[in-house]
């Protein structure tokens, strides 16, 4: 993760959420990275090292990484979605390109279906 990371924790309807962001000065629509199960956060962080001209937006998914205060016992992948609506919306972020690896790719589809506004591309 680049030095430049900020680690923030955002409340969701799952519980709170760790979200790194790394913040470049540019004009350009910031990437979001959601990862499978069993990662975290870390998976990006060859990607992420290659990509200079846009805000970074990487999500530790519940219970994986930093992401150990969830509150809501029966969450589903229905709530992933909302939770990262609920994440851009906090953010204040208007629109996004995401990128996801398994578990987190279907949360984007689920995400995207429900608020297609929301994603340039997946």
């Amino acid at each position: 993760m680049p030095l430049t990371a900020q680690t923030k924790f955002i409340s969701t309807g799952i519980g709170n959420i760790a979200v790194h962001c790394v913040h470049r000065q540019s004009n350009a629509l910031p990437i979001v990275f959601l990862h499978g199960v069993y990662f975290d956060h870390h998976l990006w962080d060859l990607t992420v090292n290659q990509i200079h001209d846009r805000t970074l937006i990487l999500i530790d998914m519940p219970l994986h990484g930093e992401s150990r205060k969830i509150t809501k016992p029966d969450w589903s992948l229905n709530d992933c979605a909302e939770m990262l609506i609920e994440i851009l919306h906090s953010l204040q972020i208007p629109k996004v390109i995401a990128v996801g690896h398994s578990w987190g790719g279907m949360t984007i589809l689920r995400a995207a279906f429900k608020h297609p506004e929301k994603f340039e591309a997946l």
